[in-house]
């Protein structure tokens, strides 16, 4: 078993107080039951603009199958819907809707706040380590248990 360590209640505490924040814009009660997974997809969406299937599935670097699994429930949910392409009537288009663009505005909005609250913890000295290190850990953590 692993035992927590001060940096996972860290964790902990980070994570409830970002939830404070998006329970505060009634976030949680609508969409509160969406995965982290849902979330990707619908951010990948709205990224590429107006991909096909097979485009968003590619950048999720799932089958497609998977894809479209995941974008029925978002459909069925109200946050995407599904067009035919002008260009090619085999092929069809996936894109928010309203509901799925509020989704996205709320979750940067969180975003943005807890980013804000972390600067006002930090002097300008401690935010740019923080910064540095942020930056590292991002751009490491697919590198494996060294970090490389």
């Amino acid at each position: 078993m692993i035992e927590k360590t001060e940096m996972h209640f860290s964790f902990e505490k980070l994570d409830e107080y970002y939830n404070r924040l998006l329970k505060e814009y009634e976030f949680s009660g609508e969409y509160g039951a969406l995965s982290l997974n849902a979330y990707l997809y619908i951010k990948n969406i709205h990224t590429l603009g107006a991909p096909s299937l097979s485009e968003l599935a590619r950048t999720m670097d799932v089958t497609k199958p998977s894809a479209s699994a995941m974008v029925h429930k978002l459909v069925n949910k109200g946050l995407l819907v599904i067009s035919p392409s002008s260009s090619d009537k085999r092929v069809t288009l996936l894109s928010l809707t309203e509901k799925g663009v509020e989704f996205i505005k709320f979750q940067d909005f969180a975003d943005t706040r807890l980013y804000a609250r972390i600067r006002e913890i930090l002097d300008d000295d401690e935010f740019s380590l923080f910064v540095k290190l942020w930056q590292k850990i991002d751009a490491n953590l697919e590198g494996g248990e060294d970090g490389k």
